[in-house]
């Protein structure tokens, strides 16, 4: 059951949803149509939050980390690819420069590469790869940092050569805490606030049945529309809703369709009249709106429906 009060008109309208499987027997599996155990509404301040250890009061300082190794120290006519693995961590800039010296004497430096930007946050590893001409004499590879560079020397074999390639350097330093992490207080244990039907529950509040094997959550949507017909005095009120079916179980949900929900109260200038008022295409029509899942249909586990229809109470 939902109440729903409109700002707009002083009709209110009591929407239910009929639960009546045996009347559809013959058009689905009754177990699958059966809504067990009793709609409830929980609080979200009513569930316990997990404990955990928050951040310390400063950030964090993380120490400097330069270093590097070459998969392969050499060349051979098989490879002339050589990997620089390198890591760095607050050490600003980090650039990469490499040079090939001819059998002549002759020397040829390439430009500088920027490899990595560091500051003050977690460090990185990372390759860069140099291809160098076969018939070198020998190659040089170096690398800037704020810390002193590092250079290594590759040498060029005539023969095919094989070894296993080198690890790449260890290890990124962990950072810094200018303080350690303060004692936790966990929360206290909160009062549960629970609204079970027939309670009237509030427009958009999720209202759930975790009774197996039909398991839902149902939610009224706001808003309500409403209208009246007059003729100096009331003659007709019509309510439309819309109402949100999510199957949150593991079995297929044979909905009855909305056609099968209905107005039970009106309310009109503080009289309210009790009745049965089903959907009617006549309401619909009269507030504007198209009725969406009006008859059944299955609800696979996961899957959410809206429900829109409309009805009309007689003052």
């Amino acid at each position: 059951m939902m109440r729903t009060h409109s700002q707009h008109t002083a009709a209110m309208f009591v929407v239910m949803l009929a639960l009546l499987g045996a009347l559809l027997a013959c058009a689905g599996n009754v177990q699958n149509m059966t809504i067990g155990g009793i709609p409830k509404y929980v609080c979200p301040s009513a569930t316990p939050r997990p404990t955990s250890t928050p951040l310390p009061t400063a950030l964090p300082t993380y120490p400097a980390a330069f270093n590097a190794t070459l998969d392969y120290s050499y060349i051979d006519p098989t490879r002339t690819r050589v990997s620089v693995q390198y890591l760095a961590q607050n050490v600003g800039a980090v650039y990469l420069t490499y040079s090939v010296t001819s059998s002549t004497g002759y020397t040829a430096t390439s430009q500088p590469y920027l490899v990595a930007q560091t500051g003050n946050y977690p460090g990185l590893q990372n390759t860069f790869t140099v291809i160098f001409p076969f018939g070198m004499a020998y190659g040089q590879i170096t690398l800037f940092s704020s810390l002193p560079p590092l250079r290594f020397t590759v040498t060029a074999l005539t023969v095919p050569f094989s070894t296993a390639p080198g690890a790449p350097p260890c290890c990124i330093l962990a950072p810094i805490y200018p303080t350690p992490h303060p004692t936790y207080t966990p929360y206290p244990t909160p009062t549960p606030f629970t609204m079970v039907a027939p309670s009237a529950f509030f427009l958009d509040d999720p209202i759930y049945n975790y009774q197996p094997p039909i398991q839902l959550r149902l939610r009224m949507k706001a808003p309500v529309r409403t209208g009246q017909l007059t003729f100096l005095i009331p003659l007709l009120a019509a309510a439309s809703w819309t109402l949100e079916i999510t199957n949150v179980g593991s079995v297929e949900y044979d909905f009855l369709g909305a056609g099968y929900t209905y107005v039970s109260a009106v309310t009109l200038n503080g009289v309210t009249q009790m009745g049965v008022w089903p959907p009617s295409h006549y309401a619909a029509t009269f507030l504007g709106i198209v009725e969406q899942a009006y008859g059944p249909q299955a609800i696979q586990p996961g899957q959410t429906i809206s429900a829109q229809v409309a009805a009309c109470g007689y003052p």
